[in-house]
């Protein structure tokens, strides 16, 4: 019987074949899985834009609007 390992979450997204054949590619190619890939993307661009710390701590933010034409 398979058992849930409660240090993460399942997340459900909508991407473009296209999308995701070329993420399918670069985590074969750096022998990793689409989750893990996905998930270390997520993580560097939150820590980059500053929600996250490198430790995974969250920051507090003040609300922020920007428009992205």
């Amino acid at each position: 019987m398979k058992t849930l390992n409660n240090t993460t979450v399942n997340l459900s997204i909508s991407i473009t074949p296209i999308l995701r054949d070329a993420a399918r590619q670069a985590a074969s190619e750096d022998q990793r899985s689409l989750s893990s890939l996905i998930a270390s993307l997520l993580k560097e661009h939150l820590c980059a834009e500053g929600y996250l710390t490198a430790t995974l701590e969250r920051k507090d933010r003040s609300f922020r609007r920007t428009s992205r034409l």
